[in-house]
């Protein structure tokens, strides 16, 4: 309900006072949701960064690493961020957390599009498309590649939207060519 400072008080007490118990990654993990919904993302950083050092097998680990990246990339740390989002990705392929990352890869790039970094904005949709079959994805890359003066990677995105049954998917194709 908005207490994020009685929270991080308490989970800081929480670790401090119990540094060894079953919980103590949960704490941990709400001690940097808590700073994250504060905007205090640096702290909120750190927290899910210690969570995933310390404790590499709690089924948090994904959550933390994907709100690590979105934090590193509130703090405007978009390689840090996109270090994250990848790990997400590449360690829990078909957890929740990972679509969620594949969204945000996608936006990144975009962004670095809109920054006038072509090829960096090219490289990430490279990573987007190799990772993700999702149609929104895959149209939002091929995008990009048209964007940035790619449109060859495009043709292909564009060819397999097209041949989905789905109106949507062709909806797409139709607009990449």
């Amino acid at each position: 309900n908005g207490k994020y400072d009685l929270a991080v008080a308490g989970f800081q007490r929480f670790v401090k006072d119990f540094p060894g118990t079953s919980l103590t990654p949960n704490a941990y993990y709400w001690l940097g949701e808590s700073a994250y919904q504060q905007k205090d993302y640096v702290r909120a950083m750190q927290s899910f960064e210690y969570l995933t050092a310390e404790y590499p097998g709690n089924e948090k680990v994904p959550a933390a690493l994907l709100k690590s990246g979105l934090a590193a990339g509130e703090t405007g740390d978009l390689a840090k961020s996109k270090k994250n989002l990848k790990r997400v990705i590449e360690e829990f392929p078909t957890s929740d957390e990972a679509k969620l990352a594949k969204n945000k890869l996608a936006a990144l790039a975009y962004a670095e599009l809109l920054r006038g970094r072509k090829p960096a904005a090219i490289a990430a949709a490279e990573k987007v498309v190799a990772t993700s079959q999702a149609r929104t994805i895959r149209f939002l890359a091929a995008l990009i590649f048209v964007e940035a003066g790619a449109a060859p990677k495009a043709r292909p995105i564009a060819i397999s939207l097209g041949n989905d049954l789905q109106p949507e998917s062709q909806a797409y194709a139709s607009i990449i060519d």
